[in-house]
């Protein structure tokens, strides 16, 4: 226990008048119509999403979203339309657990158009991370019965990324591989070599975070060896993380967003790599919407995880980042209240774009455990 404690920010704190009202308005108004939108394509089983591959991580994302604009599980006679979807979505997350502790798989998954072993194995730790981290942030606002279903996923869901962490990993790349995530089984030589990347890393961290804010038992040693292996993918020279240890060439602007984060959210303190992370956020800001700056980013993946590292970050960094990146995506909402399909992968739709919009808005609101400083 007491292995994960966020550290305050380089340049505590933000400065929210930066914003003004008119802005503050403008955000909470977008941020409602892209809820209804959501809302609006939620399926009978609580899922969001297109491919039944991605439906658990996509619908927990959603759900974070609506609770980070305040609205709370409840079933309850009189509970608003997001509060009850909440709770459907709830329940379906919970039914895609298998029996060795992996979340967000269903059966329907291995029946899905878009099925391959390779996809499976691929997306299944995603979901497993995304799926625990919805989980555990929302634990503490349900009603003691759905409380106590969590718990025992959780502690499931927990046992599972463990045994992941400790899986066989090729002798000639163990130093370099131990202590993350990536991909269920070994992986592919033809496509690469990677048994760990920071990207799966950096949601496994936020999911074991949140865990241990919400009182789960997350041992030193899973941490000690998961921010081992993200500072092995930071590369000095640069001031950038990338993909893996090794490969700085392989860096996007959401991996620097996910290093950063996982260094206040694991209690890291190292003053000159933060001020070398704060640096480059400011100079790669997002005002060209769904804009790539390289082929392998991911844009609203990015600004999903720049928007919390600067807000953690604070002072300076988040005053000169957040008001215009707000105003990018306010100007780029659509009239139905979504954000454009991710330019890299269009394939999943507008519910999952949208999800991770609201999520880069609403960090300043403070509503989810995971985001407060």
């Amino acid at each position: 226990m007491g292995a994960l404690h966020a550290v305050k920010g380089l340049e505590d704190p933000p400065d929210f008048s930066v914003v003004p009202d008119s802005q503050w308005r403008a955000i909470e108004h977008s941020v409602d119509r892209g809820i209804a939108y959501m809302l609006s394509h939620q399926y009978r089983n609580g899922s969001y999403g297109i491919g039944e591959l991605e439906k658990p991580a996509v619908t927990s994302l959603v759900c974070m979203a609506m609770i980070s604009r305040g609205h709370l599980p409840s079933d309850e006679k009189g509970a608003s339309d997001e509060s009850k979807a909440i709770i459907q979505s709830l329940d379906y997350v919970l039914s895609c657990q298998r029996g060795d502790g992996l979340l967000g798989y269903s059966p329907q998954t291995l029946s899905s158009h878009n099925y391959t072993a390779f996809n499976f194995s691929k997306f299944m730790n995603y979901n497993h991370a995304i799926c625990g981290l919805f989980l555990t942030e929302v634990y503490g606002m349900t009603d003691p019965k759905r409380a106590a279903r969590i718990e025992v996923a959780v502690d499931r869901a927990l046992s599972f990324t463990r045994r992941e962490q400790k899986r066989r990993i090729a002798p000639e790349v163990e130093a370099r591989d131990r202590g993350g995530w990536r991909y269920i089984g070994e992986p592919d030589i033809n496509i690469d070599n990677f048994y760990s990347d920071l990207s799966v890393t950096s949601w496994v961290i936020m999911f074991l975070r949140s865990a241990e804010n919400a009182g789960f038992d997350v041992p030193h040693e899973w941490a000690k060896q998961g921010l081992a292996y993200v500072l092995r993918c930071y590369n000095p020279s640069s001031g950038t993380f990338g993909y893996a240890p090794g490969h700085p060439h392989m860096a996007t602007r959401g991996l620097l967003g996910a290093g950063t984060l996982c260094l206040f959210l694991t209690g890291h303190k190292d003053v000159e790599m933060e001020q070398r992370t704060a640096m480059r956020i400011k100079e790669h800001p997002f005002d060209r919407y769904n804009y790539q700056t390289n082929k392998r980013e991911h844009y609203h993946y990015s600004a999903y995880y720049i928007s919390q590292a600067a807000m953690q970050i604070g002072g300076n960094t988040w005053e000169q980042f957040y008001p215009p990146f707000a105003d990018t995506f306010l100007h780029h909402q659509n009239p139905d209240g979504s954000w454009a399909a991710e330019s890299k992968r269009p394939d999943l739709g507008q519910v999952y774009p949208t999800a991770l919009s609201i999520l880069a808005l609403t960090p300043p609101y403070q509503l989810l455990p995971i985001y407060q400083r």
